[in-house]
């Protein structure tokens, strides 16, 4: 049975497209009677969003002539 990622298409390559922290920050849910609080939920993606960026900020490869100190500050 092929894997489904969560936008419902096959995984094209065998891995997941990396995702973003404007889909983590923007992601909703549908309510429930007995459930979490929705502004502690919003806070947490709010942080886990940020770290997202920050690593995504971290990992990013350099580009053709740019020097290793400037990869990381854009």
């Amino acid at each position: 049975m092929a894997q489904v990622y969560r936008s419902g298409r096959l995984y094209g390559t065998g891995r997941p497209a990396r995702i973003t922290p404007h889909e983590v920050r923007t992601r909703t849910f549908a309510p429930r009677r007995r459930g979490v609080d929705s502004d502690e939920v919003r806070q947490f993606q709010a942080q886990v969003a940020d770290e997202l960026a920050d690593l995504h900020r971290q990992v990013r490869p350099a580009r053709p002539g740019e020097r290793p100190a400037q990869a990381g500050a854009a």
